[in-house]
């Protein structure tokens, strides 16, 4: 387990958590991804809200995207982040529609 954190604790290690610290008046996203770099980790799922789904989009680090659409309408609450890419699959999964994207 790796947690990001402003400051790391001032308690006894733990033996399967790793504290990495960040410093949030600077690119979170590049410091993220050299964390991730430093930890030979290749893949990680972003389940974030829009701005962090966002953030990664913007800046191109994505590879596939897995996009649920509802018949149902929200009126109210956050617009989904924008993003393109070429359509590998487009299908129906119950009352929804799954619409995969990879980053061309």
């Amino acid at each position: 387990t790796i947690v990001l954190t402003k400051k790391a604790p001032n308690t006894k290690p733990i033996e399967t958590i790793v504290y990495e610290t960040l410093d949030f008046e600077e690119d979170v996203i590049v410091q993220l991804n050299s964390i991730l770099y430093k930890h030979h980790l290749i893949s990680v799922i972003v389940e974030g809200g829009a701005q962090m789904l966002q953030a990664f989009i913007k800046k191109g680090l994505w590879d596939e995207a897995r996009i649920f659409t509802s018949p149902n309408e929200l009126n109210k609450g956050l617009k989904a982040p924008d993003i393109d890419g070429e359509i590998l699959v487009e299908k129906p999964l119950l009352n929804d529609q799954l619409k995969i994207l990879l980053n061309d």
